[in-house]
This record gives structure tokens, C-alpha cells and sequence, in this order.
């Protein structure tokens, strides 16, 4: 199994908010390979974590 930590705080407040009152949600898209080929296992930040809100 592959893992891959993903943080909360890189997601921005507008984000958040448009997310909260639109009954949304903040989703986030990334490939589980590494530039290199082998499995992702490793902390994750912007840019390479893809981020947008999926609209009820």
C-alpha cells in the first residue's frame, strides 16, 4: 500500500469557504508516482498536489 501525507494547511481559507457554504468539498488529485518512477511515499505539498471544489 502507498502513502502519501497531504496537509490541510496548504489548502487556502478561500478555498475552505467557498467549499463550507457551497456544501461542497475540498478535493485533491495526485499521482502516487514519484519523478522518478518508483511509489510516492512521502509529504506532499502544493504544486504537485492538484486542488479544486467539487460542487454539490
Amino acid at each position: 500500500m502507498w502513502r502519501a501525507k497531504l496537509y490541510f494547511a496548504d489548502i487556502l481559507g478561500a478555498d475552505l469557504l467557498k467549499a463550507a457554504t457551497s456544501g461542497g468539498a475540498v478535493v485533491e488529485d495526485l499521482s502516487l508516482t514519484g519523478a522518478d518512477g518508483t511509489p510516492l511515499c512521502a509529504s506532499v505539498h502544493l504544486p504537485r498536489v492538484l486542488l479544486h471544489i467539487a460542487e454539490s
